[in-house]
Protein backbone atom coordinates (compact mmCIF):
# COMPACT_ATOMS: atom_id res chain seq x y z
CA UNK A 1 0.00 0.00 0.00
CA UNK A 2 1.13 3.56 -0.69
CA UNK A 3 2.72 5.03 2.43
CA UNK A 4 1.90 8.69 3.18
CA UNK A 5 3.84 10.60 5.83
CA UNK A 6 2.19 13.85 6.87
CA UNK A 7 3.84 17.04 8.12
CA UNK A 8 7.01 16.56 6.07
CA UNK A 9 6.27 19.02 3.24
CA UNK A 10 4.72 22.44 2.80
CA UNK A 11 2.21 21.26 0.21
CA UNK A 12 -0.57 18.70 0.03
CA UNK A 13 0.26 15.14 -0.90
CA UNK A 14 -0.92 14.01 -4.34
CA UNK A 15 -1.98 10.65 -5.66
CA UNK A 16 -0.12 9.73 -7.74
CA UNK A 17 2.92 11.30 -6.07
CA UNK A 18 4.53 14.16 -8.05
CA UNK A 19 1.36 14.57 -10.10
CA UNK A 20 2.04 16.17 -13.49
CA UNK A 21 -0.25 19.18 -13.94
CA UNK A 22 0.15 18.88 -17.71
CA UNK A 23 -2.09 15.81 -17.62
CA UNK A 24 -5.11 17.91 -16.56
CA UNK A 25 -7.69 18.16 -19.33
CA UNK A 26 -7.91 21.96 -19.47
CA UNK A 27 -6.63 25.20 -17.99
CA UNK A 28 -9.42 25.48 -15.41
CA UNK A 29 -8.72 22.05 -13.91
CA UNK A 30 -4.99 22.74 -13.97
CA UNK A 31 -5.53 26.03 -12.09
CA UNK A 32 -7.72 24.44 -9.40
CA UNK A 33 -5.44 21.44 -8.87
CA UNK A 34 -2.38 23.69 -8.69
CA UNK A 35 -4.05 25.85 -6.03
CA UNK A 36 -5.09 22.80 -4.00
CA UNK A 37 -1.62 21.22 -4.11
CA UNK A 38 0.21 24.43 -3.33
CA UNK A 39 -2.11 26.01 -0.73
CA UNK A 40 -3.77 23.19 1.16
CA UNK A 41 -1.95 22.14 4.31
CA UNK A 42 0.18 19.06 4.10
CA UNK A 43 -2.28 16.73 5.82
CA UNK A 44 -4.57 16.84 2.78
CA UNK A 45 -4.43 14.22 0.04
CA UNK A 46 -5.27 15.52 -3.45
CA UNK A 47 -6.37 12.99 -6.07
CA UNK A 48 -6.88 14.64 -9.49
CA UNK A 49 -8.75 12.89 -12.33
CA UNK A 50 -9.93 10.03 -10.12
CA UNK A 51 -11.39 7.25 -12.27
CA UNK A 52 -13.65 4.57 -10.82
CA UNK A 53 -16.24 1.98 -11.72
CA UNK A 54 -19.61 1.79 -9.99
CA UNK A 55 -22.58 -0.41 -10.80
CA UNK A 56 -21.06 -1.54 -14.12
CA UNK A 57 -20.48 2.04 -15.29
CA UNK A 58 -17.28 4.06 -15.57
CA UNK A 59 -16.98 7.41 -13.78
CA UNK A 60 -14.41 10.14 -13.27
CA UNK A 61 -14.23 12.92 -10.73
CA UNK A 62 -12.12 16.00 -11.43
CA UNK A 63 -10.71 16.10 -7.88
CA UNK A 64 -11.12 13.99 -4.75
CA UNK A 65 -9.77 15.33 -1.45
CA UNK A 66 -9.12 13.23 1.66
CA UNK A 67 -8.35 14.57 5.14
CA UNK A 68 -8.11 12.71 8.48
CA UNK A 69 -10.35 15.29 10.24
CA UNK A 70 -12.55 16.70 7.44
CA UNK A 71 -13.23 13.45 5.57
CA UNK A 72 -13.70 13.04 1.82
CA UNK A 73 -14.66 15.75 -0.67
CA UNK A 74 -15.53 15.41 -4.36
CA UNK A 75 -15.02 18.50 -6.56
CA UNK A 76 -16.28 19.04 -10.10
CA UNK A 77 -14.52 21.81 -12.03
CA UNK A 78 -16.21 23.81 -14.78
CA UNK A 79 -14.65 26.53 -16.92
CA UNK A 80 -15.82 29.10 -19.44
CA UNK A 81 -18.76 31.52 -19.40
CA UNK A 82 -21.41 29.76 -17.34
CA UNK A 83 -24.84 30.90 -16.30
CA UNK A 84 -28.10 29.39 -15.07
CA UNK A 85 -31.32 30.14 -16.93
CA UNK A 86 -34.62 28.80 -15.61
CA UNK A 87 -32.78 26.16 -13.65
CA UNK A 88 -30.66 25.01 -16.64
CA UNK A 89 -26.90 25.35 -16.78
CA UNK A 90 -25.77 27.26 -19.86
CA UNK A 91 -22.22 27.11 -21.24
CA UNK A 92 -21.47 23.53 -20.27
CA UNK A 93 -22.47 20.27 -21.90
CA UNK A 94 -23.26 18.51 -18.64
CA UNK A 95 -25.08 19.76 -15.55
CA UNK A 96 -22.28 20.09 -12.96
CA UNK A 97 -24.68 19.51 -10.06
CA UNK A 98 -25.83 16.22 -11.58
CA UNK A 99 -22.19 15.22 -12.11
CA UNK A 100 -21.26 16.27 -8.57
CA UNK A 101 -24.08 14.33 -6.95
CA UNK A 102 -23.63 11.25 -9.15
CA UNK A 103 -19.89 11.06 -8.50
CA UNK A 104 -20.13 11.77 -4.78
CA UNK A 105 -22.78 9.10 -4.24
CA UNK A 106 -20.83 6.55 -6.31
CA UNK A 107 -17.57 7.25 -4.50
CA UNK A 108 -19.41 7.20 -1.16
CA UNK A 109 -20.77 3.71 -1.94
CA UNK A 110 -17.34 2.46 -2.98
CA UNK A 111 -15.61 3.86 0.11
CA UNK A 112 -18.26 2.51 2.44
CA UNK A 113 -17.59 -0.92 1.02
CA UNK A 114 -13.82 -0.49 1.35
CA UNK A 115 -13.84 0.91 4.89
CA UNK A 116 -16.76 -1.09 6.25
CA UNK A 117 -18.26 2.17 7.60
CA UNK A 118 -21.84 2.33 6.34
CA UNK A 119 -22.24 5.85 7.74
CA UNK A 120 -19.24 7.37 5.95
CA UNK A 121 -20.16 10.68 4.26
CA UNK A 122 -18.66 12.20 1.12
CA UNK A 123 -19.02 15.99 0.72
CA UNK A 124 -19.16 17.54 -2.73
CA UNK A 125 -18.83 20.86 -4.49
CA UNK A 126 -18.63 22.62 -7.83
CA UNK A 127 -15.70 24.93 -8.58
CA UNK A 128 -16.04 27.69 -11.21
CA UNK A 129 -12.51 29.19 -11.24
CA UNK A 130 -13.35 31.77 -13.92
CA UNK A 131 -16.45 33.11 -12.11
CA UNK A 132 -15.91 36.03 -9.73
CA UNK A 133 -19.45 36.64 -8.45
CA UNK A 134 -22.82 34.90 -8.37
CA UNK A 135 -26.13 36.76 -8.20
CA UNK A 136 -29.52 35.18 -7.74
CA UNK A 137 -30.79 31.93 -6.41
CA UNK A 138 -28.86 28.67 -6.88
CA UNK A 139 -30.62 25.60 -8.28
CA UNK A 140 -31.88 22.93 -5.94
CA UNK A 141 -29.22 20.53 -4.79
CA UNK A 142 -26.44 23.17 -4.58
CA UNK A 143 -25.67 25.34 -1.55
CA UNK A 144 -23.46 28.43 -1.48
CA UNK A 145 -20.91 26.50 0.58
CA UNK A 146 -20.71 23.94 -2.25
CA UNK A 147 -20.03 26.57 -4.91
CA UNK A 148 -16.39 27.65 -5.10
CA UNK A 149 -15.33 30.63 -7.26
CA UNK A 150 -12.19 32.42 -8.43
CA UNK A 151 -11.59 34.10 -5.05
CA UNK A 152 -11.40 30.69 -3.36
CA UNK A 153 -8.19 29.94 -5.29
CA UNK A 154 -6.37 32.25 -2.87
CA UNK A 155 -7.58 30.38 0.22
CA UNK A 156 -8.78 26.96 -0.88
CA UNK A 157 -8.41 25.46 2.59
CA UNK A 158 -10.84 27.91 4.15
CA UNK A 159 -13.39 27.25 1.42
CA UNK A 160 -13.02 23.45 1.62
CA UNK A 161 -13.20 23.39 5.43
CA UNK A 162 -16.32 25.57 5.28
CA UNK A 163 -17.85 23.16 2.74
CA UNK A 164 -17.07 20.19 5.00
CA UNK A 165 -18.65 21.88 8.06
CA UNK A 166 -22.10 22.50 6.54
CA UNK A 167 -24.79 21.54 7.27
CA UNK A 168 -23.22 19.41 10.04
CA UNK A 169 -19.76 18.91 11.44
CA UNK A 170 -17.52 16.43 9.64
CA UNK A 171 -16.83 12.95 10.99
CA UNK A 172 -13.08 12.29 11.31
CA UNK A 173 -11.63 9.25 9.58
CA UNK A 174 -10.08 6.60 11.76
CA UNK A 175 -6.57 5.38 10.98
CA UNK A 176 -8.02 2.12 9.58
CA UNK A 177 -10.54 4.00 7.43
CA UNK A 178 -7.89 6.35 6.13
CA UNK A 179 -5.65 3.39 5.33
CA UNK A 180 -8.46 1.62 3.47
CA UNK A 181 -9.23 4.75 1.44
CA UNK A 182 -5.57 5.21 0.50
CA UNK A 183 -5.31 1.53 -0.47
CA UNK A 184 -8.38 1.97 -2.68
CA UNK A 185 -7.30 5.14 -4.50
CA UNK A 186 -3.61 4.15 -4.73
CA UNK A 187 -3.48 0.34 -4.73
CA UNK A 188 -0.31 -1.73 -4.87
CA UNK A 189 -0.72 -4.50 -7.40
CA UNK A 190 1.79 -7.27 -7.99
CA UNK A 191 1.76 -8.53 -11.55
CA UNK A 192 3.69 -11.55 -12.69
CA UNK A 193 5.56 -10.52 -15.82
CA UNK A 194 6.84 -13.03 -18.32
CA UNK A 195 8.11 -11.62 -21.60
CA UNK A 196 8.18 -15.13 -23.04
CA UNK A 197 4.39 -15.26 -22.86
CA UNK A 198 4.19 -12.84 -25.78
CA UNK A 199 6.53 -14.96 -27.86
CA UNK A 200 4.75 -18.17 -26.93
CA UNK A 201 1.38 -16.70 -27.92
CA UNK A 202 2.72 -15.54 -31.28
CA UNK A 203 4.41 -18.89 -31.87
CA UNK A 204 1.18 -20.72 -31.09
CA UNK A 205 -0.73 -18.57 -33.58
CA UNK A 206 1.90 -19.17 -36.24
CA UNK A 207 1.91 -22.91 -35.49
CA UNK A 208 -1.81 -23.12 -36.23
CA UNK A 209 -1.38 -21.27 -39.53
CA UNK A 210 1.64 -23.40 -40.46
CA UNK A 211 -0.15 -26.63 -39.61
CA UNK A 212 -3.05 -25.64 -41.86
CA UNK A 213 -0.73 -25.03 -44.82
CA UNK A 214 1.40 -28.12 -44.24
CA UNK A 215 -1.63 -30.37 -43.80
CA UNK A 216 -2.64 -29.78 -47.41
CA UNK A 217 0.61 -31.32 -48.65
CA UNK A 218 1.28 -33.92 -45.95
CA UNK A 219 -0.84 -36.53 -47.75
CA UNK A 220 1.48 -36.39 -50.75
CA UNK A 221 3.61 -38.94 -48.92
CA UNK A 222 1.45 -41.60 -50.51
CA UNK A 223 3.64 -41.16 -53.61
CA UNK A 224 7.15 -42.48 -54.19
CA UNK A 225 8.84 -39.29 -55.43
CA UNK A 226 7.75 -35.86 -54.15
CA UNK A 227 9.48 -32.50 -54.56
CA UNK A 228 8.14 -29.43 -52.75
CA UNK A 229 9.36 -25.87 -53.10
CA UNK A 230 8.76 -23.05 -50.65
CA UNK A 231 10.54 -19.87 -49.77
CA UNK A 232 11.81 -19.02 -46.31
CA UNK A 233 9.21 -19.36 -43.60
CA UNK A 234 6.68 -21.38 -45.59
CA UNK A 235 6.97 -24.49 -43.42
CA UNK A 236 9.33 -26.78 -45.35
CA UNK A 237 11.02 -28.12 -42.22
CA UNK A 238 7.63 -28.57 -40.59
CA UNK A 239 6.52 -30.63 -43.59
CA UNK A 240 9.78 -32.61 -43.48
CA UNK A 241 9.28 -33.56 -39.81
CA UNK A 242 5.61 -34.33 -40.48
CA UNK A 243 6.63 -36.78 -43.22
CA UNK A 244 9.19 -38.27 -40.84
CA UNK A 245 6.56 -38.85 -38.13
CA UNK A 246 4.08 -40.30 -40.63
CA UNK A 247 6.76 -42.61 -41.96
CA UNK A 248 7.49 -43.96 -38.49
CA UNK A 249 3.83 -44.66 -37.68
CA UNK A 250 2.95 -48.28 -38.41
CA UNK A 251 0.02 -50.58 -37.78
CA UNK A 252 0.43 -53.84 -35.91
CA UNK A 253 0.41 -55.85 -39.15
CA UNK A 254 3.03 -53.66 -40.93
CA UNK A 255 6.77 -54.08 -41.14
CA UNK A 256 8.71 -51.38 -39.23
CA UNK A 257 9.89 -48.62 -41.55
CA UNK A 258 13.34 -47.03 -41.60
CA UNK A 259 13.44 -43.26 -42.09
CA UNK A 260 16.36 -40.96 -42.91
CA UNK A 261 15.91 -37.21 -42.39
CA UNK A 262 18.86 -35.14 -43.55
CA UNK A 263 19.98 -31.65 -44.54
CA UNK A 264 23.30 -30.01 -45.35
CA UNK A 265 24.25 -27.57 -42.61
CA UNK A 266 25.09 -28.59 -39.04
CA UNK A 267 22.90 -26.13 -37.07
CA UNK A 268 19.71 -27.26 -38.81
CA UNK A 269 20.78 -30.87 -38.29
CA UNK A 270 21.23 -30.17 -34.56
CA UNK A 271 17.76 -28.63 -34.44
CA UNK A 272 16.23 -31.66 -36.19
CA UNK A 273 18.10 -34.08 -33.96
CA UNK A 274 16.91 -32.29 -30.83
CA UNK A 275 13.35 -32.39 -32.16
CA UNK A 276 13.46 -36.12 -32.84
CA UNK A 277 15.04 -36.81 -29.46
CA UNK A 278 12.31 -34.83 -27.72
CA UNK A 279 9.70 -36.95 -29.50
CA UNK A 280 11.17 -40.43 -29.32
CA UNK A 281 14.08 -40.22 -26.88
CA UNK A 282 12.41 -42.64 -24.50
CA UNK A 283 11.38 -45.08 -27.22
CA UNK A 284 14.41 -47.17 -28.15
CA UNK A 285 12.53 -49.13 -30.80
CA UNK A 286 11.51 -46.00 -32.70
CA UNK A 287 14.91 -44.33 -32.27
CA UNK A 288 16.48 -47.38 -33.86
CA UNK A 289 14.38 -46.81 -36.98
CA UNK A 290 15.10 -43.11 -37.55
CA UNK A 291 18.39 -41.53 -38.62
CA UNK A 292 18.74 -37.76 -38.45
CA UNK A 293 21.75 -35.58 -39.20
CA UNK A 294 23.78 -33.41 -41.55
CA UNK A 295 24.39 -35.17 -44.86
CA UNK A 296 28.20 -35.45 -44.93
CA UNK A 297 28.60 -36.29 -41.24
CA UNK A 298 25.76 -38.81 -41.30
CA UNK A 299 26.97 -40.58 -44.43
CA UNK A 300 30.32 -41.15 -42.76
CA UNK A 301 28.54 -43.12 -40.03
CA UNK A 302 26.48 -45.42 -42.27
CA UNK A 303 26.93 -49.15 -41.85
CA UNK A 304 29.70 -50.35 -44.16
CA UNK A 305 31.33 -46.91 -44.70
CA UNK A 306 35.04 -47.02 -43.75
CA UNK A 307 35.93 -44.71 -40.88
CA UNK A 308 37.46 -41.34 -41.59
CA UNK A 309 39.04 -39.20 -38.88
CA UNK A 310 37.18 -35.89 -38.56
CA UNK A 311 39.47 -32.94 -39.15
CA UNK A 312 37.33 -29.80 -38.73
CA UNK A 313 40.38 -27.57 -38.63
CA UNK A 314 41.46 -28.40 -42.19
CA UNK A 315 40.12 -26.05 -44.84
CA UNK A 316 39.29 -28.58 -47.57
CA UNK A 317 38.28 -31.46 -45.34
CA UNK A 318 34.49 -31.09 -45.72
CA UNK A 319 34.47 -29.63 -49.21
CA UNK A 320 36.85 -32.10 -50.87
CA UNK A 321 38.16 -34.89 -48.65
CA UNK A 322 34.80 -36.11 -47.29
CA UNK A 323 32.92 -36.08 -50.64
CA UNK A 324 35.81 -37.93 -52.26
CA UNK A 325 35.87 -40.52 -49.46
CA UNK A 326 32.12 -41.09 -49.77
CA UNK A 327 32.19 -41.50 -53.54
CA UNK A 328 35.08 -43.93 -53.51
CA UNK A 329 33.60 -46.13 -50.76
CA UNK A 330 29.87 -45.89 -51.43
CA UNK A 331 29.70 -49.39 -52.83
CA UNK A 332 30.58 -50.69 -49.36
CA UNK A 333 27.56 -49.14 -47.64
CA UNK A 334 24.94 -51.69 -46.55
CA UNK A 335 22.47 -49.38 -44.76
CA UNK A 336 19.03 -49.15 -46.37
CA UNK A 337 15.95 -47.01 -45.76
CA UNK A 338 12.29 -47.04 -46.68
CA UNK A 339 11.74 -43.29 -46.63
CA UNK A 340 14.38 -40.58 -47.18
CA UNK A 341 13.55 -36.90 -46.63
CA UNK A 342 15.96 -34.14 -47.68
CA UNK A 343 15.37 -30.69 -46.23
CA UNK A 344 17.01 -27.65 -47.89
CA UNK A 345 17.71 -29.85 -50.92
CA UNK A 346 19.02 -26.87 -52.92
CA UNK A 347 22.28 -27.28 -50.97
CA UNK A 348 22.85 -30.73 -52.50
CA UNK A 349 24.52 -31.72 -55.73
CA UNK A 350 22.76 -34.11 -58.12
CA UNK A 351 25.46 -36.67 -57.33
CA UNK A 352 24.74 -36.48 -53.59
CA UNK A 353 21.02 -36.89 -54.20
CA UNK A 354 21.85 -39.89 -56.36
CA UNK A 355 23.81 -41.44 -53.51
CA UNK A 356 20.90 -40.91 -51.15
CA UNK A 357 18.38 -42.41 -53.55
CA UNK A 358 20.53 -45.50 -53.86
CA UNK A 359 20.04 -46.10 -50.13
CA UNK A 360 16.34 -46.85 -50.67
CA UNK A 361 15.35 -50.47 -50.21
CA UNK A 362 13.64 -51.54 -53.45
CA UNK A 363 11.57 -54.02 -51.46
CA UNK A 364 10.43 -51.36 -48.99
CA UNK A 365 8.29 -48.22 -49.32
CA UNK A 366 10.90 -46.74 -51.69
CA UNK A 367 10.00 -43.10 -50.98
CA UNK A 368 12.22 -40.10 -51.70
CA UNK A 369 11.08 -36.60 -50.70
CA UNK A 370 12.83 -33.30 -51.42
CA UNK A 371 12.09 -29.87 -49.96
CA UNK A 372 13.92 -26.88 -51.41
CA UNK A 373 14.10 -23.11 -51.75
CA UNK A 374 16.27 -22.09 -54.72
CA UNK A 375 16.27 -18.53 -53.31
CA UNK A 376 18.37 -19.82 -50.40
CA UNK A 377 20.99 -21.53 -52.54
CA UNK A 378 24.24 -20.27 -51.02
CA UNK A 379 26.56 -22.57 -53.00
CA UNK A 380 25.65 -23.66 -56.50
CA UNK A 381 26.27 -27.39 -56.68
CA UNK A 382 24.11 -27.89 -59.75
CA UNK A 383 20.79 -28.62 -58.04
CA UNK A 384 17.64 -28.33 -60.13
CA UNK A 385 14.10 -29.08 -59.06
CA UNK A 386 12.79 -32.45 -60.34
CA UNK A 387 9.89 -32.24 -62.76
CA UNK A 388 6.61 -34.05 -63.25
CA UNK A 389 7.92 -35.24 -66.62
CA UNK A 390 10.60 -37.18 -64.71
CA UNK A 391 7.97 -38.94 -62.63
CA UNK A 392 7.94 -36.62 -59.63
CA UNK A 393 4.90 -35.21 -57.87
CA UNK A 394 5.64 -31.50 -57.42
CA UNK A 395 3.98 -28.92 -55.19
CA UNK A 396 4.59 -25.55 -53.58
CA UNK A 397 4.18 -24.11 -50.09
CA UNK A 398 2.98 -20.62 -51.09
CA UNK A 399 2.66 -18.54 -47.93
CA UNK A 400 4.99 -17.26 -45.22
CA UNK A 401 3.83 -18.79 -41.93
CA UNK A 402 6.92 -18.16 -39.77
CA UNK A 403 7.41 -14.41 -39.51
CA UNK A 404 5.24 -11.82 -37.83
CA UNK A 405 3.27 -9.69 -40.26
CA UNK A 406 5.63 -6.72 -40.48
CA UNK A 407 8.72 -8.90 -40.94
CA UNK A 408 7.01 -10.96 -43.65
CA UNK A 409 6.04 -7.71 -45.37
CA UNK A 410 9.65 -6.48 -45.48
CA UNK A 411 10.86 -9.84 -46.81
CA UNK A 412 8.17 -9.77 -49.48
CA UNK A 413 8.64 -6.16 -50.61
CA UNK A 414 12.40 -5.88 -50.51
CA UNK A 415 13.80 -9.42 -50.76
CA UNK A 416 11.33 -11.22 -53.05
CA UNK A 417 10.04 -13.38 -50.19
CA UNK A 418 6.83 -15.35 -50.22
CA UNK A 419 3.43 -13.77 -49.75
CA UNK A 420 2.35 -13.42 -46.14
CA UNK A 421 -0.41 -15.70 -44.93
CA UNK A 422 -3.62 -13.72 -44.44
CA UNK A 423 -3.84 -14.29 -40.68
CA UNK A 424 -0.24 -13.60 -39.65
CA UNK A 425 -0.12 -11.98 -36.19
CA UNK A 426 1.68 -8.71 -35.50
CA UNK A 427 5.04 -8.93 -33.75
CA UNK A 428 7.26 -6.48 -31.86
CA UNK A 429 8.36 -4.56 -34.92
CA UNK A 430 11.43 -3.85 -37.02
CA UNK A 431 14.12 -1.29 -36.33
CA UNK A 432 17.17 -0.13 -38.22
CA UNK A 433 20.29 1.28 -36.58
CA UNK A 434 22.90 3.00 -38.72
CA UNK A 435 26.41 1.79 -37.94
CA UNK A 436 28.88 2.85 -40.65
CA UNK A 437 32.02 1.51 -38.94
CA UNK A 438 32.81 -1.86 -37.40
CA UNK A 439 33.27 -0.21 -33.99
CA UNK A 440 29.74 1.19 -34.33
CA UNK A 441 28.39 -2.25 -35.22
CA UNK A 442 29.99 -3.78 -32.12
CA UNK A 443 28.61 -1.06 -29.85
CA UNK A 444 25.07 -1.21 -31.27
CA UNK A 445 24.94 -5.01 -31.17
CA UNK A 446 26.10 -4.99 -27.57
CA UNK A 447 23.64 -2.23 -26.58
CA UNK A 448 20.75 -3.97 -28.35
CA UNK A 449 21.42 -7.30 -26.64
CA UNK A 450 21.69 -5.62 -23.24
CA UNK A 451 18.39 -3.83 -23.82
CA UNK A 452 16.65 -7.05 -24.84
CA UNK A 453 17.98 -8.92 -21.82
CA UNK A 454 16.84 -6.09 -19.51
CA UNK A 455 13.38 -6.43 -21.03
CA UNK A 456 13.35 -10.09 -20.05
CA UNK A 457 14.09 -11.71 -23.41
CA UNK A 458 15.96 -14.98 -22.92
CA UNK A 459 19.42 -15.23 -24.52
CA UNK A 460 18.29 -18.48 -26.16
CA UNK A 461 15.60 -16.52 -28.04
CA UNK A 462 18.11 -14.12 -29.63
CA UNK A 463 20.49 -14.71 -32.53
CA UNK A 464 22.94 -12.37 -34.21
CA UNK A 465 23.27 -13.10 -37.93
CA UNK A 466 26.50 -11.59 -39.24
CA UNK A 467 27.03 -10.53 -42.84
CA UNK A 468 30.24 -12.56 -43.23
CA UNK A 469 32.62 -14.78 -41.29
CA UNK A 470 35.01 -11.92 -40.43
CA UNK A 471 32.18 -9.89 -38.89
CA UNK A 472 30.89 -12.98 -37.09
CA UNK A 473 34.27 -13.82 -35.59
CA UNK A 474 34.86 -10.21 -34.53
CA UNK A 475 31.44 -9.98 -32.84
CA UNK A 476 31.90 -13.30 -31.08
CA UNK A 477 35.11 -12.02 -29.58
CA UNK A 478 34.13 -8.40 -28.88
CA UNK A 479 30.62 -9.04 -27.51
CA UNK A 480 31.23 -12.54 -26.08
CA UNK A 481 28.73 -14.32 -28.31
CA UNK A 482 28.38 -18.06 -28.69
CA UNK A 483 28.30 -20.76 -31.36
CA UNK A 484 25.07 -22.57 -32.20
CA UNK A 485 25.07 -26.06 -30.72
CA UNK A 486 28.23 -25.47 -28.69
CA UNK A 487 27.14 -22.72 -26.27
CA UNK A 488 24.71 -23.00 -23.41
CA UNK A 489 21.23 -21.44 -23.27
CA UNK A 490 22.50 -18.42 -21.33
CA UNK A 491 24.57 -17.13 -24.21
CA UNK A 492 23.41 -15.29 -27.32
CA UNK A 493 24.77 -17.04 -30.40
CA UNK A 494 26.23 -15.41 -33.50
CA UNK A 495 26.25 -17.14 -36.88
CA UNK A 496 26.48 -16.31 -40.56
CA UNK A 497 23.48 -16.74 -42.83
CA UNK A 498 25.04 -19.99 -44.11
CA UNK A 499 24.80 -21.61 -40.69
CA UNK A 500 21.59 -19.86 -39.61
CA UNK A 501 19.66 -21.23 -42.58
CA UNK A 502 16.78 -23.39 -41.39
CA UNK A 503 16.79 -21.91 -37.88
CA UNK A 504 14.31 -19.47 -36.37
CA UNK A 505 14.44 -17.17 -33.35
CA UNK A 506 12.06 -14.82 -31.60
CA UNK A 507 14.52 -11.95 -32.06
CA UNK A 508 17.08 -11.62 -34.86
CA UNK A 509 19.82 -8.99 -34.95
CA UNK A 510 21.28 -8.65 -38.45
CA UNK A 511 24.80 -7.22 -38.13
CA UNK A 512 26.61 -6.08 -41.27
CA UNK A 513 30.19 -4.87 -41.49
CA UNK A 514 31.70 -2.73 -44.21
CA UNK A 515 31.59 -5.59 -46.71
CA UNK A 516 28.23 -5.54 -48.56
CA UNK A 517 25.94 -8.40 -47.60
CA UNK A 518 24.67 -10.54 -50.46
CA UNK A 519 20.95 -10.46 -51.20
CA UNK A 520 20.67 -14.20 -50.58
CA UNK A 521 22.35 -13.87 -47.19
CA UNK A 522 20.18 -10.89 -46.28
CA UNK A 523 17.05 -12.80 -47.31
CA UNK A 524 18.03 -15.71 -45.07
CA UNK A 525 19.00 -13.45 -42.16
CA UNK A 526 15.79 -11.40 -42.14
CA UNK A 527 13.51 -14.41 -42.42
CA UNK A 528 14.98 -16.08 -39.32
CA UNK A 529 13.05 -13.59 -37.14
CA UNK A 530 9.71 -14.65 -35.70
CA UNK A 531 8.55 -11.56 -33.82
CA UNK A 532 11.28 -8.89 -33.79
CA UNK A 533 13.99 -7.81 -36.22
CA UNK A 534 16.84 -5.37 -35.61
CA UNK A 535 19.11 -4.46 -38.53
CA UNK A 536 22.48 -2.90 -37.69
CA UNK A 537 24.84 -1.77 -40.42
CA UNK A 538 25.72 0.89 -43.00
CA UNK A 539 22.95 3.32 -44.03
CA UNK A 540 22.85 1.70 -47.47
CA UNK A 541 21.72 -1.57 -45.88
CA UNK A 542 18.89 0.17 -44.03
CA UNK A 543 17.83 1.84 -47.28
CA UNK A 544 17.89 -1.57 -48.95
CA UNK A 545 15.20 -2.75 -46.53
CA UNK A 546 13.20 0.46 -46.49
CA UNK A 547 14.26 1.24 -42.90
Amino acid sequence: MLTIKFKESAVAFTVPPNFDLATCRNREERTVVSALIGRLSDDWIVIPNFMFRHEHADGESDVVLVHPKHGVVVIEVKGGRISIEKGRWIGTEKDPVVQMRHNSYAIRDLLRRETGNQFLHVRSGVWLPAVTKVKGKLPAGLTYEQLLLAADLDDPEGAIVDLCSRPFAPSPLSAAELGAIIAFVAPDTEMEYDVTALGEHLRSELAVISETQVATLASLDGHHRVAVTGRAGTGKTHLATTWMRRGLMIDDDQEPTRVLLTCYNDPLAIKLTNYVTSLYGGDEETMARVTVGAFLRTMLTLEGMPALKIRDDERDFWTKDVPAHLMSNWHLVTARFDRIIVDEAQDFSPAWLGLLESLLDPDGANQFFLLADPHQQLIDRGFTMPTAAAGWVTAELPFNVRNAKEIARVARRHLDGSAAASRLPTGDGISGIAAPRMADVVKEVNDTIRSLLRDGVSPSDIVVVASDTATRDHLRSAVNLGVYGASGPNKVVCETAHRAKGLEYDVVIVAAGAKPIRDTDLYIAVTRAIRQLVVIGPPALLDRLGL
